[in-house]
């Protein structure tokens, strides 16, 4: 789940879980490679480390299905214990002919990839939402976004997209095409990379207001990644931690 534009006067702070006087209910979270429930190398649980950090529990925890660095049943079952909602997301796809740049059925065979994934090795209850990780470089079709929101919408699951969802982007274009001729796609949920307002790792309080890029055509814009890579120093090689905005109508459909 891994992208910069200059901070502007509309990116107004607030606290976790505030009201924003100009923008919707959000609350803060993150996202990672690795796991939140090992020891960082300071000796803590990588979960306390982060709140410690960011000076706020997580609301959610994105972490992956699918792939590598995915999650077990067990930082599952300690995720919940802390109250905390996990962010499915898909590691499976790549940007390959057998994949991304494929049609329908490519689309379908990564979509039933990540339900299986939830479904057999995890127990995840339908009506959760699974977003597959789509780089901002990938020259991902719409028929493959057509075929993902099929299939996982199919399997009882919510479907969703983590991508570039600035209006010029390949993601976006490819949205809007397959959004015209597929209910599915329609019905997707939209997790933006950007922009990422120049906003350093810092306290989840100091978090931007609420402004993802959005496809032009639209699109259910429900969490937005405005910036990641935090703390890698002090977490370990490839253990940076991204950091995430959520609506309600994401948060709903977490796991």
């Amino acid at each position: 789940m891994s992208k910069h534009m200059k901070q502007t006067d509309h990116h107004k702070r607030h606290p976790k879980g505030a009201i924003a006087p100009d923008g919707p209910h959000v609350v803060w979270g993150v996202d990672s490679a690795r796991t939140a429930n090992t020891n960082a190398p300071d000796g803590t649980v990588a979960f306390d480390s982060v709140t410690q950090k960011a000076g706020a529990v997580p609301a959610f925890w994105g972490r992956y299905i699918v792939g590598n660095y995915t999650i077990t049943s067990a930082e599952a079952a300690y995720l919940h214990s802390k109250g905390c909602k996990i962010l499915l997301v898909s590691n499976g796809p790549k940007n390959s002919g057998s994949s991304v740049q494929g049609g329908f059925a490519e689309g379908q065979a990564d979509g039933n990839a990540a339900a299986d994934a939830a479904a057999q090795a995890l127990s995840v209850p339908a009506g959760v939402a699974l977003y597959a990780d789509i780089e901002g470089s990938w020259a991902v079709t719409s028929d493959w976004l057509r075929g993902w929101a099929t299939a996982v919408t199919q399997r009882g699951f919510v479907s969703g997209f983590y991508g570039d969802c600035t209006p010029t982007s390949t993601f976006a274009q490819a949205y809007c095409v397959a959004q015209a001729t597929e209910p599915t796609v329609t019905g997707s949920l939209l997790w933006s990379m950007e922009p990422e307002p120049g906003t350093p790792c810092q306290a989840a309080g100091a978090a931007p207001s609420y402004a993802p890029a959005a496809p032009s055509c639209g699109g259910s814009v429900v969490l937005w990644q405005y910036t990641e890579e935090c703390w890698e120093d002090t977490l370990g090689t490839n253990a940076g931690i991204d950091m995430d905005l959520a609506m309600d109508a994401a948060i709903s459909v977490m796991w």
